[in-house]
């Protein structure tokens, strides 16, 4: 390293070894960079920007009779409920 580029860094104020291999970064994976820009376009972010719900018919839910079943299982003799469907 030549003194004019000591200056340089100088002036930047990088004056040790120590501060200048922490300026250092890696290259960016180029595979990685670009398999994260596809993942991007999801469906779900080209939606509507204005967070609208729109909804055309809403549909009708058939009324008629139920019937509900219970099932208790239990021991009698200590009064104890295990299983209930």
């Amino acid at each position: 390293m030549g003194v004019r580029e000591v200056k340089k860094y100088a002036r930047k104020g990088i004056l040790t070894v120590t501060q200048l291999a922490h300026t250092f970064r890696p290259r960016r994976n180029q595979a990685a960079a670009q398999k994260k820009q596809e993942t991007t376009t999801s469906p779900a972010s080209v939606g509507d920007p204005d967070k609208r719900i729109y909804v055309f018919a809403s549909r009708k839910l058939p009324v008629r009779a139920v019937t509900i079943y219970l099932d208790v299982e239990s021991n009698a003799d200590d009064g104890f409920v295990y299983l209930i469907g």
